[in-house]
């Protein structure tokens, strides 16, 4: 029978098959439970929450959903004891590989329907920040591939055992044992469901989709060469497992494609480019690894070209001059931390040709290079190096914070350019750089403001970009609108950079103007954040893959879930989208500027006193009934609420939950404590002390001059700035 007629009779026996359908109804209704069951902890984003969640349960889900289809439909022949009659008309051969193809149609089917069916609610929810290219990858990249493994794995175990009992126990805990104990941690074992750290919103996921792309390929590599090797174990002729084999070589083209398959997926395992080799103890390889700062030769300036157009491939381009001063009369060894994933081309010393030398050992996405400088008092060094950026292969979570990305880049000292190990020599050594990025990225840089100089004719846009007393540079680049905000009483510049998707949302909300009220607020009552002169202050949306906020030089970043609407409507952090904007900016006071922690309070947190900033920010703006009516009464609202639940009165009945719903009114309970209840005893002491004005000083006192520890304030050193106790407070 002809091979083509074949499949497309049993293609359209498959779909006039109710188990077929039966298949396909659950992966799709899997989709919707993936909305409330399947959750990534502490990541909010839109895309998370209607998108990536829902997307993993259904991935997982159908993974065993039709390898039970694959041996259902594998089986029937053995189980009706037809194998005589159909084997007689079609080889088993062609018979398995025309059931396999018709299978995975049903698996692509599947995908299609969803992407359809899905598509308009999907539109719907994530409104302003939807990704249609994100929402296609994630149904037919992440999606499709799952119960196509899922079928290969389950036919393999079929063909060589005949047994389906055994063959969808081995699926089952093959997925299992992927996914958890030590190989949980590892990216390349995930073959059902690739590693989704998370999904941003408003900026590129285009790492996401670039792992996932290469770990399907080396999949499908590794099981379509298993396949093909189960197929030589047929059963033919009544003969046994060893004798079908036997018989079964006598087919070289299939051995010879399943060894070059299963070579060609080893080969992607060993030569994966995302991840580096950093030790698993990083911590004692960090402590142990050798100091090179040398401290009598100086670095007194730094020019810096780098092009980082090629965002398709992620990579990076670049030449960088070094000044350096040799105080010490004799040759040193000059040591550079540099990105595992980039090399150093090309090196000239006082314009002759020198060699680099480096060391193969990786430490947190770094590799170190050297070379030799020589007694000249005055030297100059220039590099040239190439690569695309490698990740750090941290087994507790993927570290997405250096990328190259068509809509997002994000590169810190060593993942910009080789730094010298070396001091400055004054705090005015220059660093000057000029980098060329795609037209529709705004770059934002340590250090001065940023300068455009010149359009390119290739869609590219040059920028300048300067730094002084520093041997280091951050860049970060996105589809930003920059504003100006005012209110900090004219002591430095603040510059906020926010996506453009946001733009519209936030003019209608009028958040430009709560922002400044922020601003001014906190610096007025506190102390305004303190950089170098002629450095603004910078505040940046951050993307989702920073898993929280940071801080470096002058540039601060908030959290990307902070502008979603799940977040606006958080009334633990304010009664409008606005003011939850405003809450995320004093975070710049008291978080990133001024840590708050306690080892022996955990609920005394920064979000706290920023919940109290707010309410204070709100009765200045609104007035003592706008306050009052959205936080003193919402706040003694939910501590009463917190109280009366039955659970806190009777905790012993806490362990009798299942553990999801035991979390979930944990994680309630802890929320209250965080916001409402850290800003009510604040507001409690600052009745005790004598008002406003008092409690102002204390946390100006605090903010400026800090804790008794240096690295942050307790909960201690607040009470004894406001000179009171515990049981004063009537604290719990």
């Amino acid at each position: 029978m002809n091979t083509l007629r074949l499949f497309r009779l049993e293609l359209c026996r498959l779909l006039l098959c109710r188990t077929t359908w039966l298949t396909i109804i659950l992966s799709l209704i899997l989709y919707l439970f993936g909305y409330s069951i399947y959750q990534m902890s502490g990541l909010t984003t839109m895309a998370v929450l209607y998108l990536a969640n829902p997307i993993s349960l259904c991935t997982l889900s159908s993974t065993v959903l039709f390898s039970v289809l694959a041996l259902y439909e594998l089986n029937k022949t053995h189980k009706n004891h037809v194998e005589a009659i159909t084997y007689s008309i079609v080889s088993p051969w062609t018979m398995t590989l025309v059931l396999t193809a018709g299978l995975i149609i049903c698996a692509l089917l599947t995908a299609v329907l969803g992407f359809l069916l899905f598509l308009p609610y999907t539109y719907q929810k994530l409104d302003l920040v939807f990704s249609f290219s994100d929402y296609f990858l994630c149904w037919f990249l992440i999606f499709f591939p799952a119960p196509v493994f899922g079928i290969l794995l389950a036919a393999c175990c079929y063909l060589i055992t005949q047994r389906t009992d055994v063959s969808i126990l081995a699926v089952i805990v093959f997925l299992i044992f992927s996914r958890s104990g030590a190989q949980k941690e590892q990216c390349w074992w995930q073959w059902s469901l690739p590693v989704f750290p998370a999904l941003s919103d408003d900026f590129s996921n285009a790492v996401v989709f670039r792992i996932a792309f290469y770990s399907r390929s080396m999949w499908l590599c590794i099981f379509g060469g298993c396949f093909l090797i189960a197929l030589l174990c047929l059963r033919r002729y009544k003969k046994n497992l060893l004798r079908s084999f036997l018989f079964g070589l006598r087919k070289p083209f299939t051995i010879v494609l399943a060894l070059c398959l299963l070579s060609l997926g080893g080969s992607l395992l060993y030569f994966q480019p995302f991840f580096d080799s950093s030790p698993t103890d990083w911590i004692t390889a960090q402590i142990t690894h050798p100091e090179h700062i040398l401290d009598d030769v100086f670095l007194t300036g730094t020019e810096l070209t780098a092009d980082i157009t090629d965002t398709a491939f992620g990579t990076i381009s670049g030449s960088v001059v070094y000044h350096i001063e040799n105080t010490s009369g004799q040759p040193r060894e000059l040591y550079f931390h540099l990105n595992a994933g980039y090399s150093i081309q090309s090196a000239t010393l006082n314009d002759e040709p020198i060699s680099m030398i480096i060391d193969p050992t990786d430490l947190i996405s770094r590799r170190d290079w050297s070379c030799t400088l020589p007694a000249d008092p005055e030297i100059t060094l220039k590099l040239t190096y190439h690569g695309s950026p490698k990740i750090w292969n941290n087994r507790s979570t993927i570290l997405l914070n250096t990328m190259i990305t068509p809509t997002y880049i994000d590169l810190l000292s060593i993942h910009l350019f080789p730094v010298p190990q070396l001091v400055t020599k004054t705090s005015q050594t220059p660093f000057l750089a000029n980098i060329t990025l795609p037209a529709n990225l705004v770059p934002v840089t340590t250090g001065y403001a940023t300068e455009w100089i010149s359009d390119n004719n290739d869609n590219t846009k040059t920028w300048s970009a300067s730094d002084s007393g520093t041997s280091i540079m951050g860049l970060c680049a996105a589809d930003y609108v920059k504003t100006e905000l005012k209110g900090n009483r004219g002591t430095i510049p603040i510059e906020f950079y926010y996506s453009r998707k946001h733009q519209k949302q936030l003019e209608e909300m009028n958040a430009i103007s709560i922002i400044e009220a922020a601003v001014a607020y906190c610096t007025e009552h506190y102390g305004p954040r303190s950089f170098a002169k002629g450095k603004p202050f910078k505040i940046i949306q951050g993307t989702e893959f920073m898993f929280g906020g940071y801080a470096v030089s002058n540039i601060s970043s908030t959290l990307e879930e902070s502008f979603t609407v799940k977040n606006f409507q958080d009334t633990a952090k304010g009664s409008t989208g606005a003011e939850v904007l405003a809450h995320e900016i004093i975070h710049q006071w008291w978080g990133l500027g001024v840590m708050l922690e306690d080892s022996e309070n955990p609920y005394w947190t920064s979000e706290g006193i920023t919940t109290y900033s707010t309410y204070r920010l709100m009765e200045e703006l609104y007035g003592e009934e706008y306050a009052k009516q959205y936080y003193l009464d919402k706040w003694d609202s939910s501590m009463t609420r917190r109280k009366n639940n039955f659970y806190i009165r009777h905790p012993e009945y806490m362990d009798c939950l299942p553990e999801e719903y035991a979390t979930t009114i944990r994680n309630e309970i802890n929320s209250v404590y965080l916001y409402d209840g850290t800003a009510q005893l604040i507001k409690r002491a600052e009745e005790l002390i004598g008002g406003r004005e008092k409690m102002d000083s204390v946390l100006s006192q605090l903010f400026l001059e800090g804790g008794a520890t240096p690295l942050y304030i307790t909960f201690d050193d607040f009470l004894n700035s406001c000179g009171l106790t515990k049981e004063e407070l009537n604290y719990e």
